[in-house]
């Protein structure tokens, strides 16, 4: 299985979770910010993801696009859920490999990047800067996989958000809308 499935891979697989991605990211966030490191994440948004192959098998064989060093040793390119993959880009040189891959990879499978709905967001000592990636960037959050990351993130905002559609699927049973458990009567 680890030969088939990358260790920062976390959808329907056992013993992985998507939280395990989101509290890398996080970390990842703070360790940059507290050092002022040049830092980014792209948050891919793929068209038709689950007619095609997966990007991350790609990226994890990319040569020249390199890893985030983590203290202890790890070694971070991407995270992945699903069709949900965020890239770690730390060096500027980084971004021609990623957008390369990228490419060869949309040409061999006809996948599409969704560019309005891919987002980056710059970290660090990266703040402010242009980068040679084409996506919608911001210095201050993104969310990705439903929940917000970056400076100031709002986690009383993603929580209301959770909340608030779990409130509108229980009014849906409640005033008899369309699933048909609402509708049933004892």
């Amino acid at each position: 299985m680890p030969d088939i499935v990358g260790p920062l891979q976390t959808c329907a697989v056992r013993g992985k979770c998507i939280q395990h991605n989101l509290w890398l990211m996080r970390d990842l966030i703070e360790f940059v910010k507290v050092r002022d490191l040049p830092c980014a994440l792209v948050s891919l948004d793929q068209e038709k993801a689950f007619d095609m192959r997966n990007a991350s098998t790609s990226l994890d064989r990319c040569f020249g696009f390199r890893p985030f060093n983590v203290p202890g040793g790890a070694r971070v390119k991407c995270v992945q859920y699903a069709d949900d993959v965020t890239c770690i880009v730390s060096d500027l040189a980084s971004f021609k490999p990623l957008s390369k891959v990228l490419t060869t990879f949309q040409e061999a499978t006809g996948a599409r990047l969704n560019k309005s709905k891919t987002k980056g967001l710059r970290l660090g000592g990266w703040r402010g800067q242009s980068l040679p990636f084409d996506a919608t960037w911001s210095d201050v959050m993104i969310k990705v996989n439903g929940i917000w990351l970056g400076y100031g993130a709002p986690e009383a905002t993603t929580w209301a958000e959770k909340a608030d559609q779990v409130e509108a699927r229980l009014d849906t049973f409640s005033t008899g809308g369309s699933p048909s458990l609402g509708r049933l009567q004892l």
